[in-house]
């Protein structure tokens, strides 16, 4: 569910995710949901000039002034802005796809499993 786009969500998994975002212990997870959110419609957005501009101010946000308690924000904020170039390069070629290397980082997946229930 935390991996769905906000906008394809079920009124049933809203209610859910609301329920635990209420809870002060699941503050980091909402927080970095969020983030994850905004970079999804980043890449979702057909106006690619758009999509950059936003998927920049969301490499600048993120690194610098996040809390200490967001490590992984915080470390997804120094990688996004060390590799700013290679990630916001998929908004200058149409046409971009990762679709040949998640073909090769899902092959091992299907092996195991394979061989595992085989």
């Amino acid at each position: 569910m935390l991996r769905t786009g906000a906008e394809l969500l079920t009124d049933r998994q809203r209610h859910r995710l609301t329920a635990v975002f209420a809870i002060e212990a699941h503050v980091e997870v909402e927080a970095t949901w969020g983030i994850y959110q905004r970079i999804v419609a980043a890449y979702r957005d057909a106006d690619r000039g758009a999509a950059k501009a936003e998927l920049t101010n969301i490499i600048a946000t993120i690194s610098a002034g996040v809390p200490r308690q967001l490590t992984e924000l915080i470390t997804l904020g120094r990688t996004l802005k060390r590799r700013a170039v290679d990630v916001l390069a998929y908004f200058d070629r149409p046409g971009t796809s990762n679709g040949p290397t998640e073909a090769i980082c899902e092959c091992p997946t299907w092996l195991v499993r394979d061989r595992l229930i085989g």
